[in-house]
């Protein structure tokens, strides 16, 4: 039985009293560190002529849940499927998981290792070699003693910054990146830092467990992750249907101060959109120096300025002064751990009068 019926879910209290009024949990026993990345977003949609209250969650795997914001229950059909089970002595997982019919997932949920990636042949054999020596069984393979593929990452499909809504079109946007990386378990007696904490290997001690747990999200000797692009997407979600309106790849990833990777490339993102009511959809969030927006009915970039630092943020709108101009801000910090340039930029757009 799951020690923690209550992880990885939704959880609606009353606001004055703090009793809990209802919860959905999205994942059974988290074993991945699959935890919900961000806040949900509250939304109306409309089903047969009538408006439902809403509220919508997305995931690190890449699915989005739409849930009754009175009852908890799905607006779209879920259903609980089978997933691999652990090999661990001692160590539970959940025989199935809940999947949502609809909306479809944002992202990639399953990596063969033929179709590891490089952009030279050299670093494609490298990846490919790496993703054969791991248990892969598709999405929710558990952590092993073998090593695992994790696909998507613990840092998703979708991370902090959440969904964009707009109420008028039913549309919903989400960016989300597509990664592969790695988790193996080590016997604590077997485990060594002088071997087992190399750069870019996240090191989870797992206190009071037998084990130590090896974190790596898999890049070739160049640095380009071992699954194929686009590395990065945006996509709009009817929720009125369900149905994915558009998806694009989103950003790109810097090296230096000349070189970035292609368009159609995308890149791994954090941060999330905002959407205006003259149908724009503005996002900072890639790991590149570039503040973007969209049109919110057929995913065109329609602008795009430079930024001191990657906008890894969610922007905000206001409108000031007497002539009620609007602006659009964003922190342009970077992420010093995904190795951007970092600043302390707060940056703010508005129309030339």
């Amino acid at each position: 039985k799951d020690p923690i019926p209550e992880g990885n879910a939704v959880v609606v209290l009353n606001a004055l009293t703090g009793e809990m009024i209802w919860s959905y949990q999205t994942i059974h026993h988290d074993l991945w560190d699959y935890d919900l990345p961000s806040m949900p977003t509250l939304a109306t949609v409309t089903r047969d002529g009538e408006k439902i209250p809403a509220v919508i969650q997305a995931t690190k795997v890449g699915f989005v849940f739409v849930l009754n914001r009175l009852t908890g229950e799905p607006l779209f059909p879920v259903e609980e499927r089978p997933f691999p089970q652990t090999d661990i002595p001692g160590e539970y997982s959940s025989p199935t998981q809940p999947v949502p019919v609809l909306p479809e997932p944002i992202t990639s949920q399953y990596l063969k290792a033929e179709e590891g990636w490089g952009a030279a042949f050299l670093d494609k054999k490298e990846c490919q070699g790496k993703l054969e020596k791991l248990r892969n069984e598709g999405l929710y393979t558990p952590p092993s003693l073998q090593g695992s593929i994790l696909h998507p990452t613990f840092m998703g499909g979708s991370n902090w910054g959440g969904i964009a809504y707009d109420e008028a079109s039913g549309l919903a946007v989400v960016n989300s990146s597509n990664m592969v990386a790695s988790v193996t378990l080590v016997p604590r007696d077997e485990y060594d830092p002088k071997i087992h904490k190399k750069p870019g290997v996240l090191v989870n001690e797992l206190l009071d467990s037998p084990y130590v747990l090896l974190r790596e999200v898999l890049l070739s000797s160049l640095g380009a992750p071992c699954n194929p692009p686009p590395w990065g997407k945006l996509t709009a979600i009817d929720m009125n249907s369900g149905e994915t309106r558009w998806q694009i790849p989103f950003g790109r990833k810097e090296f230096g101060s000349m070189i970035k990777t292609l368009p159609s490339w995308g890149s791994p993102n954090q941060g999330g959109p905002i959407i205006t009511k003259g149908g724009l959809v503005f996002i900072g969030a890639s790991l590149d120096n570039t503040f973007r927006a969209f049109n919110l009915q057929t995913g065109e970039e329609v602008w795009s300025n430079d930024i001191p630092a990657p906008a890894t943020a969610t922007p905000m709108t206001y409108e000031y002064g007497p002539e009620k101009r609007q602006y659009i801000v964003v922190a342009a910090g970077g992420h010093a751990r995904l190795k951007t340039k970092l600043s302390d930029a707060i940056v703010a757009f508005t129309l030339k009068r």
